[in-house]
């Protein structure tokens, strides 16, 4: 596997991007503080908001909220710290 989030088969292959895709994505996408552009996630699993991100933050995004974590398990993947997630 490649360091280069850009390079196929890094860390997401095969897994879905949680922001809406195609001509609706634009629907999705506000100007937030500071006039910064924000893109709407949503649960790769029921579709659940999962609030915002900046649109200019990662190539690729998955959010998998709270219950369907907890309903299905998380995905063999590394996980971030809550601190570094959430700021706390």
């Amino acid at each position: 596997m490649s360091g280069d989030p850009e390079a196929p088969g890094f860390l997401w292959e095969g897994i879905p991007d949680s922001r809406v895709k195609g001509p609706l994505r634009s629907r999705t996408t506000f100007t937030g503080p500071g006039g910064k552009l924000f893109e709407r996630v949503y649960c790769a699993n029921c579709g659940g908001d999962g609030g915002a991100i900046l649109a200019s933050w990662s190539p690729h995004v998955f959010y998998l909220c709270d219950p369907c974590a907890q309903t299905h398990g998380n995905l063999p993947l590394p996980q971030l710290p809550d601190e570094l997630v959430r700021g706390l």
